[in-house]
């Protein structure tokens, strides 16, 4: 069976030293791509408006972009992702854009339709300004959101009105305290995700901080921080697999050992914590304008074994 390239990308897209940056706002203008969400002003909504902000069924765009300044050992790496995710009922394009110095070091597409059972996906990069051939695979349609950990839905905060408040300071919906303490299980599927990006799935993340945005009675943005504190690798740090646990590529079993300690058969010192912040934003925008097409020339997808 092949990898799944794209929460791989995920992953390792902050092991390169990346920097990024979003474009200007005007909190009276619609919401766009370049809008940021930091400066955005949220409307303020009742109960009613809010769990319809939250409603299903319409196409729209998001764009996601984590920062993550994270130390170890001394060793400090700051790194930026940003994943543009457009949906419609059945088609869906992912653009994962990769910086390095204020210049791309790698573009990611993909591209991936929906089935009565499967879903197909196809995926390319582009180095040096020319596109790879496209790899493909059919996955069953129930694992489809693993597939990429940061695209999830935030509807499961449709019926949590409560737990947030307006603060003007934040021009939005933040969560009090008892709200996250209250939606702690839910919301770990928000640090979960953003863990798999920053950390391959092996960091422990705590959430400090949630804003929800409306405007034009749609949510608009979400924005969180987050705290790492963590026995793992920074990015940079982490290698490849011991050869010795060849075939099991997930490595369920592997806990009491650290990453790449392979090469000394487990000697030496217990890796440092890792520490820092993640700042985590969501942008949604074009509800009822998104279009995806197909692109021109998809080979047939394999199916997965």
């Amino acid at each position: 069976m092949k990898k799944v390239i794209i929460p791989m990308l995920l992953a390792s897209a902050l092991c390169a030293g990346l920097a990024g940056c979003t474009g200007n706002n005007n909190e009276n203008s619609a919401v766009t791509e370049n809008t940021d969400p930091k400066t955005l002003v949220g409307e303020q909504v009742e109960r009613a408006a809010w769990q319809t902000a939250f409603s299903e069924g319409e196409n729209y765009t998001v764009k996601t972009v984590v920062n993550a300044d994270l130390t170890q050992d001394e060793h400090t790496v700051s790194e930026t992702i940003t994943l543009v995710y457009r949906y419609t009922a059945d088609k869906f394009h992912f653009c994962i854009s990769m910086k390095e110095g204020g210049k791309t070091a790698e573009e990611t597409e993909a591209y991936a339709e929906l089935g009565a059972t499967e879903v197909s996906i196809w995926q390319r990069t582009k180095q040096d300004g020319a596109w790879s051939e496209w790899d493909t695979e059919s996955y069953p349609k129930e694992i489809f959101g693993e597939l990429v950990p940061l695209a999830f839905d935030l509807g499961f905060l449709k019926d949590e009105y409560a737990n947030f408040a307006y603060n003007e300071k934040d021009m939005g919906y933040a969560a009090t305290a008892s709200g996250l303490t209250e939606m702690q299980e839910k919301l770990g599927r928000i640090t979960e995700g953003v863990i798999d990006a920053v950390a391959d799935g092996e960091a422990e993340l705590s959430l400090g901080n949630l804003v929800l945005k409306m405007k034009d009675g749609k949510l608009a943005a979400c924005l969180a921080d987050l705290t790492a504190g963590s026995a793992v690798p920074a990015p940079e740090a982490r290698t490849e697999p011991d050869n010795s646990a060849e075939g099991d590529e997930t490595g369920p079993d592997d806990s009491g050992d650290a990453p790449g300690s392979g090469d000394s058969g487990g000697e030496g010192a217990p890796d440092a914590p890792l520490t820092g912040k993640v700042m985590f934003s969501q942008l949604f925008y074009d509800y009822g304008k998104t279009e995806v097409a197909r692109p021109e020339g998809l080979p047939a997808p394999e199916t997965e074994e």
